[in-house]
């Protein structure tokens, strides 16, 4: 999976599967853009995702279940394929810290 550019910011991909908001970086990552504002994350298994792209989040936030849900509303949901890469535009949110 690969974006447009974007300048900063940290990009979290999750299953919509809660019961896998865990610690587990298989069903959930995060990335921070490259020196060229595009994001990669490979590796991912196949599924339902949620992913979404924050202007701002602590280290390891995003392995909160209830950070999550409050992200969630704000992200795009895709479904990934095993061989196939995806490109997707995100909008850069904001979200109030909890």
């Amino acid at each position: 999976m690969e974006s447009l550019p974007q300048s900063d910011g940290t990009v979290v991909l999750f299953s919509t599967d809660t019961a896998r908001w865990t610690e587990d970086f298989r069903y959930v990552r995060a990335v921070r853009p490259d020196a060229q504002g595009q994001w990669q994350i490979k590796g991912a298994p196949p599924g339902e995702y949620f992913v979404v792209a924050l202007d701002a989040v602590e280290d390891g936030q995003w392995f909160e279940p209830e950070f999550l849900e409050s992200v969630r509303d704000h992200a795009a949901r895709l479904t990934l394929i095993e061989g196939q890469s995806q490109t997707s535009q995100l909008r850069l949110a904001t979200v109030e810290p909890q």
